[in-house]
């Protein structure tokens, strides 16, 4: 076909072939090395994704499942994610940080009735239920007498109802 007195030049089928052969050569591979390696690349980058929309949801599920213990055991169940935003500060939220080993983690944290009892409910990697728990108190403290007894009480139907939503056993 003319143009204004030139022929133009047709892309052929063999054009973006010889595009892949140039950039393989200029990355110091053959056109096979350079399209495995591509496809690797695209193939982990789908897996990651896939991997990142799983845990995502697991969380979401987590969090209802804290939620719903939390209720039925007659506390709040808002969570926190921590992450790059949140940190960790108190030692029972460092514990979750250092059991659970990411820098990202959800957990529901309680002060349980007392006055200086840290408790923080999450799953673990293993997806068992756990709790960490810090605490201080002091001579003649109603804490002492009654309030600690009733916070440990209070957890483990916590932990125990996580569990049973996350496994379905009882």
């Amino acid at each position: 076909m003319l143009v204004a007195g030139k022929a133009k030049k047709k892309k052929g089928p063999n054009e973006e072939l010889l595009a892949v052969a140039r950039e393989a050569r200029a990355a110091g591979m053959t056109y096979g090395q350079y399209q495995a390696e591509k496809y690797l690349k695209e193939q982990a980058e789908q897996m990651k994704k896939e991997r990142e929309a799983r845990e995502e949801a697991l969380l979401k599920k987590q969090a209802e499942y804290i939620k719903t213990a939390c209720q039925e055991a007659g506390i709040g169940g808002h969570t926190i994610l921590f992450s790059g935003s949140i940190k960790p500060t108190t030692p029972a939220q460092k514990i979750v940080a250092e059991i659970v080993g990411k820098d990202e983690f959800l957990a529901k944290i309680s002060f349980m009735y007392c006055d200086e009892l840290d408790m923080c409910f999450f799953y673990d990697q293993t997806g068992a239920a756990r709790m960490s728990y810090s605490g201080a108190t002091k001579a003649g403290s109603d804490d002492i007498r009654h309030n600690l007894v009733m916070a440990f009480k209070t957890a483990e139907i916590i932990l125990d109802k996580m569990q049973e939503l996350s496994t379905g056993k009882k």
